[in-house]
């Protein structure tokens, strides 16, 4: 975590916890988050290719009636 407060502490502040478990949570925010980030291309990715293939099905069916 020292390379997310080293920007605050450049500028003579400290980092303050008010509660026991605040460092712990800020960790699991910040991993949360990058994680949502990292993951983003391949989840939109299995969305568009589900939706893709729901509407060529689609269209495949309207297209030539049995």
């Amino acid at each position: 975590m020292d390379w997310l407060a080293k920007p605050v502490t450049k500028l003579n502040y400290t980092l303050v916890f008010t509660a026991p478990a605040e460092a712990f949570w800020v960790q699991m925010k910040v991993g949360l988050i990058v994680g949502i980030f990292l993951s983003a291309p391949v989840i939109l990715w299995q969305v568009w290719a589900l939706l893709l293939q729901a509407y060529t099905a689609t269209r495949r069916s309207t297209r030539c009636p049995s």
